[in-house]
């Protein structure tokens, strides 16, 4: 098996050269060269040969249209969010940026590497420091009061680990329109709007563990 090539995009040199101390140890990956700076990284030719992309966004001072332009140039590479961020207000702006997997420059190795392992495999994952941001930003009371059908529950459950409708109904064995009902039924449920306030509710009421921060 090809190993996957691995971006680690940062302005910092220490940064660069920690990162790349870490992905060495991974005998899955494989470092790929990767510019510096923000506008020589949206202009790489063979981008689409990048497997993982780990975006040090302060550094290249992105903001966050650059980095939804970068998600955009590194089509089906993962990209693993890095940050500083400190408060529950920047912990939501990165979220609203799409990337789906966020992690703190504050955390430990294992919680790095088991996001980038998370990132390879497609699922969903925030750092343990980032959901604690993000469960302070979010002002949803826990829905003691609201009950789940056992269907929808596991349907939450799936949704936390990172599926898809589709592959949900293929799991379950129903249909795409019959997964997207109780999609809808959840949310008009417990009064959300999107995945991320699903899994932070989800997390506050006890139907999935809050390690499993699969968001």
């Amino acid at each position: 098996m090809d190993s996957i090539k691995v971006c680690v995009a940062s302005g910092h040199f220490l940064i660069r050269e920690g990162l790349s101390s870490l992905i060495a140890q991974m005998p899955e990956l494989m470092l790929a060269h990767c510019p510096s700076t923000h506008e020589a990284l949206t202009s790489v030719p063979d981008a689409t040969t990048i497997g993982l992309i780990l975006l040090d966004y302060e550094t290249l001072e992105m903001d966050g249209s650059d980095i939804k332009e970068v998600m955009q140039q590194y089509q089906g590479a993962a990209t693993l969010l890095l940050t500083r961020a400190t408060t529950s207000h920047e912990a939501a702006w990165l979220s609203n940026t799409g990337a789906k997997q966020i992690v703190s420059l504050a955390d430990g190795k294992d919680e790095l590497q088991q996001a980038i392992d998370m990132a390879m495999r497609g699922r969903k994952f925030y750092s343990e420091s980032v959901l604690e941001l993000l469960l302070e930003k979010s002002k949803t009371p826990p829905a003691d009061n609201i009950q789940l059908t056992a269907t929808e529950t596991d349907i939450v459950r799936q949704i936390a680990e990172g599926r898809t409708t589709k592959e949900i109904a293929q799991q379950k064995n129903v249909s795409f329109h019959t997964v997207m009902t109780h999609r809808k039924n959840i949310f008009r449920k417990l009064k959300v709007t999107n995945v991320s306030e699903l899994m932070l509710h989800a997390i506050k009421a006890g139907w999935i563990d809050g390690i499993e921060y699969y968001i």
